[in-house]
């Protein structure tokens, strides 16, 4: 809310001694100067500048109105606690009523067009009642691939829509879980640790008394998290496995294995439904892991769905992110296209965790209710 982030601002500069400067603000900035906090800020602001001149730096003896303080700085805390929209200039009081807040995962939204109709199309093929998905990610190692991943569960689950009336809450609840299990050189033993990986983001304590080669995804239906979700939520899991635990002859035979005996039950109609991804990195000049990867999906015994190749995100999809939000992102008096170039310069093509640390922070600071300037972040 705009207003905290106007409270937040200021004891900033009370935090670093900044009265003077938190004095001039209220009073030029932020107050209307028929409000009553405003005369308040006036004989503070009075009684801390005598203080000052008598020699008693810091101090404040201020007794109007049953009010007494030991310092400056609790004297602006106490205005800042009683500051209120309607004690805002008219301008800042429109935007504070008006201002609303997005969610930092709309950064998410930007480009990946085609991996996101690949996974809706094939779930159009699937049958509703159909409780477990999988799906294939693969790309260099500065694509996002978690990122993806999220964005793909807001979607499915509507939490996208209708940003312009702020968080927007359809009322299905999507989990998410990111798997990075320690490295084997055994399939088995890399099996066992993706279990394991995964109930503990479910169970505070593995139970030890049920072999791990035993347990499946029927286990996991007695989570206190899972058993508070309905057959409308979604549970979306990530496992990625990148340079450190790829190897071409363990990781896939891990993965099928997995597949085969962890998945290879059926889930009752009453519980939420599971999208596996197994998300595949690669540094960007490694050709050769790029290579087994997609050797690797192409023979896979398992079936799932094969979503296209990360690849940098192009300029032109930058500014239709700018386009699609520009009732909140877009300078006064600018374009998409001149926000693009401002905030990413004139780069064909960039790497997605560049452009999404970018985003990042316009949403950011839309957020904090500050006003969205090009010239705040520039490249």
């Amino acid at each position: 809310m705009l207003l905290d982030q106007i409270k937040q601002s200021l004891k900033d500069d009370i935090s670093a001694a900044r009265h003077d400067e938190a004095f001039r603000r209220l009073k030029i900035e932020f107050l209307r100067a028929n409000c009553d906090l405003y005369n308040d800020t006036v004989l503070i602001e009075s009684r801390y500048n005598e203080a000052r001149r008598a020699g008693h730096i810091g101090t404040i003896d201020f007794r109007e109105k049953d009010r007494s303080f030991s310092n400056i700085g609790e004297a602006l805390l106490w205005l800042l606690k009683n500051l209120q929209i309607a004690d805002l200039k008219d301008r800042l009081k429109q935007e504070a009523e008006n201002h609303f807040a997005i969610p930092e995962y709309h950064a998410f939204t930007c480009d990946r067009f085609e991996q996101s109709d690949e996974f809706q199309l094939a779930l159009d093929d699937k049958p509703a009642s159909e409780k477990i998905h999988l799906f294939y990610l693969y790309g260099d190692v500065r694509q996002s691939h978690d990122s993806l991943h999220e964005r793909l569960g807001r979607e499915l689950g509507n939490q996208l829509l209708n940003w312009e009336e702020g968080n927007y809450d359809p009322g299905t609840k999507v989990v998410f879980k990111n798997l990075k299990p320690a490295v084997h050189r055994h399939p088995i033993l890399y099996k066992r640790e993706v279990i394991k990986t995964l109930f503990a983001k479910f169970f505070p304590r593995i139970d030890d008394k049920v072999p791990i080669d035993t347990k499946t995804i029927a286990d996991l239906m007695h989570s206190p998290e899972i058993q508070g979700l309905g057959a409308k939520d979604l549970i979306f899991v990530l496992l990625t496995m990148d340079d450190a635990n790829w190897n071409k002859d363990v990781t896939p035979l891990a993965v099928e294995t997995f597949i085969d005996s962890f998945l290879g039950v059926k889930l009752p109609d009453t519980a939420p439904t599971f999208f596996f991804f197994f998300g595949m990195e690669y540094q960007k000049d490694n050709a050769v892991k790029r290579a087994e990867v997609q050797a690797a999906i192409e023979i896979r015994k398992h079936g799932g769905e094969v979503l296209s190749e990360l690849q940098p995100v192009q300029a032109e999809d930058i500014t239709e992110w700018f386009s699609r939000y520009r009732k909140i992102m877009v300078e006064r008096g600018k374009e998409p296209r001149e926000m693009t170039e401002a905030y990413f310069g004139t780069a064909k093509a960039l790497d997605m965790k560049e452009v999404e640390a970018i985003l990042f922070e316009i949403i950011s600071n839309h957020n904090k209710g500050l006003a969205i300037r090009t010239e705040n972040l520039k490249r």
